[in-house]
């Protein structure tokens, strides 16, 4: 759809009558092209979902209380231990996107398993992390467990935890991969951790995407 609009049928008829205004698409496709973007993905638009399917997703807050400038990483690393052995029936899943200028990736650990895919140069940091749990999301499909998936994106969290008709797409595609798997039976949760603090899982999720890339 978006090709059609940036590249209109009648785009000719601009070019012949100059006291025709350009159509958005018109005066946007000749931007993109001068700046060389061709070839950029759009995610389609996520169904609204109705109001009796209230989707509230499950967060567990156990750091976020904590300022980061004023707690070393000797307590975050005892916090988690503890965190997860009151969650120890939860499988952890970590993620981690990043941007560089060479490039923009995404990276998920969960069990022995690290995924990771690059993604559209033109892509911003927080697409790549909430892109990451949405990959995280779908890789639980197959698999019959309790998760915690754990991001040290806040702006991540806080778009799943204001989701909207107006939330960005991704954060909806969260929220729909959410409710699927867990009416399927599974119990999931989301939970921020610091990043560079020295947790095992994160920081392996961090190297999987320096390596990948």
């Amino acid at each position: 759809m978006h090709y059609k609009v940036i590249n209109p049928i009648y785009g000719s008829l601009f070019s012949l009558r100059l006291s025709f205004t350009p159509t958005f698409g018109f005066r946007v496709g000749g931007i993109l092209r001068n700046l060389n973007i061709n070839d950029f993905p759009i995610l389609e638009k996520v169904d609204e979902f109705p109001p009796w399917k209230d989707i509230k997703l499950n967060f567990i807050d156990d750091f976020e209380h904590l300022p980061k400038s004023t707690t070393s990483t000797l307590v975050y690393r005892s916090i988690f231990y503890d965190h997860r052995h009151r969650f120890s029936n939860y499988e952890p899943v970590f993620t981690d996107g990043s941007k560089s200028e060479s490039h923009v990736g995404t990276a998920v650990a969960i069990g022995n398993t690290v995924v990771s895919e690059r993604l559209h140069k033109f892509c911003s940091v927080f697409t790549s992390e909430i892109y990451g749990i949405y990959l995280a999301l779908t890789k639980m499909d197959s698999l019959n467990k309790n998760f915690i998936v754990y991001t040290d994106s806040k702006s991540a969290i806080e778009a799943l935890k204001k989701l909207n008709t107006l939330s960005h797409p991704l954060a909806l595609k969260c929220a729909e991969m959410y409710q699927y798997l867990t009416e399927k039976g599974l119990n999931i949760a989301f939970c921020w951790i610091p990043d560079h603090s020295g947790i095992s899982g994160n920081e392996e999720a961090d190297q999987a995407f320096k390596t990948a890339f």
